[in-house]
């Protein structure tokens, strides 16, 4: 039972993150706000970000604002709509963002992944900002979990305590399958190319395809998919080519985002039923990568004793809802409203129980429509956006911690 509104003589919790990427981080910044000590072990010593840009949309922006992102550090672009195509360049639909930000309050923003994953290790480590600084330790691989006696064992043989243990590493995750179930990361039977454009190679190339500003622009055939949109200002393109022809459910190999090339994506998209000046656009990439697009099978609960799972951790997203690093934000930013200053350890069980309760649905609802091509479940994402878009998690979490303290006071 939680029996105290708030306690000021309260020590703060000892954290622990796993996986400093963009749940991990975004965690971080959130319970240091709530004036934690936190502590993150990444196992990468972060030579680059994987990937190129992202969706961060009003549910996700709303969060990140919150928690004192700085949008001139962010550079992102403002995403004012979305045009589909079929292969042959007939427009399918064409959807108007304009008024987001006026019906749910906040924007909808493409970033580039690097850009927003500096932003938030600058919100979690920098000293500026509420509560003490999380302290990052690189290089650093989590070996085991004890999630019962709150301990955490490195690689490198050394072991650490703490109160609550975060697992934000990933769709690979090493705390999922030693405190939650063994099972390994699988392949769908799709692959992804990413690579970014210089807009004016592009915009000024009448051979290549038409990009409205600030606008996502898809072309659409069967098992595959080309989507372009603007990032760090509109000075860039990322461009995605998902294809549906790879294996399904192997464990896949350690190298998983390999360095590709152009004539790799020509092989699948230089056919005559793809607009000619889309192949053209696609002939302008200089550097490419491709990675298996993988998932996991559901499980029933995201925490045990003094662990939790976060981001792809726990719901690993497919890219067809722009979704993964929203719900990641979501679940980081909601920890320090259920784990507020004044939080005791031997609170910390009923405020995970909370957490479950505020996330496991929404997410895993999110989850199941993010496998898209890949599942059964075809939605239009104009159908889904009144779910996903207005959805404050930050408050929902704050109110529903607040409800339980008043009802058991």
């Amino acid at each position: 039972m939680v029996s105290d509104l708030q306690s000021n003589d309260t020590k703060p919790l000892e954290v622990i993150i796993v996986g400093a990427g963009i749940g991990g981080l975004t965690a971080a910044t959130s319970l240091r706000r709530a004036g934690h000590h936190v502590k993150i072990f990444e196992q990468s010593r972060f030579k680059e970000e994987v990937g190129a840009a992202l969706h961060v949309c009003c549910n996700a922006s709303r969060c990140l604002l919150k928690l004192g992102l700085q949008v001139n550090r962010l550079r992102p672009s403002v995403c004012q709509g979305a045009t589909t195509y079929r292969a042959d360049g007939t427009l399918l639909r064409k959807h108007r963002n304009d008024d987001v930000e006026s019906r749910y309050g906040y924007p909808w923003w493409l970033a580039h992944r690097a850009d927003l994953h500096d932003e938030l290790r600058t919100l979690a480590i920098g000293e500026e900002g509420e509560g003490s600084p999380a302290q990052l330790c690189l290089s650093s691989k989590v070996e085991s979990i004890n999630a019962e006696e709150g301990i955490v064992n490195l690689q490198n043989g050394d072991s650490h305590r703490a109160d609550l243990i975060v697992g934000a590493d990933g769709v690979h995750s090493t705390v999922r399958e030693t405190v939650f179930h063994p099972a390994k990361a699988v392949t769908t039977n799709s692959r992804a190319f990413r690579f970014l454009l210089n807009p004016e190679d592009v915009d000024g190339d009448p051979n290549c395809i038409d990009v409205e500003p600030g606008t996502c622009t898809a072309y659409m055939e069967d098992a595959k998919r080309f989507v372009l949109y603007p990032c760090r200002d509109n000075s860039l393109y990322n461009c995605v080519c998902v294809v549906r022809d790879g294996e399904a459910g192997r464990i896949p190999e350690p190298t998983w985002n390999t360095t590709a090339t152009v004539a790799e994506i020509l092989e699948v998209f230089q056919t005559p039923e793809f607009d000619e000046r889309l192949v053209n656009t696609i002939k302008k990439a200089t550097s490419v990568k491709c990675w298996q697009l993988l998932k996991r099978e559901s499980i029933e609960r995201w925490v045990k004793g003094c662990v939790c799972l976060i981001g792809d951790a726990a719901h690993p997203m497919l890219p067809y809802t722009g979704q993964g690093g929203g719900q990641a934000i979501e679940d980081g930013a909601s920890l320090g409203m259920f784990f507020n200053s004044g939080t005791k350890p031997s609170q910390v069980a009923q405020m995970l129980e909370m957490f479950q309760r505020a996330r496991y649905n929404r997410a895993s609802t999110i989850m199941q429509l993010s496998a898209g091509e890949e599942g059964t479940i075809r939605v239009d994402p104009r159908d889904t956006e009144p779910f996903i878009m207005p959805h404050d998690a930050m408050e929902y979490a704050k109110q529903m911690r607040t409800s339980e303290i008043v009802a058991n006071y």
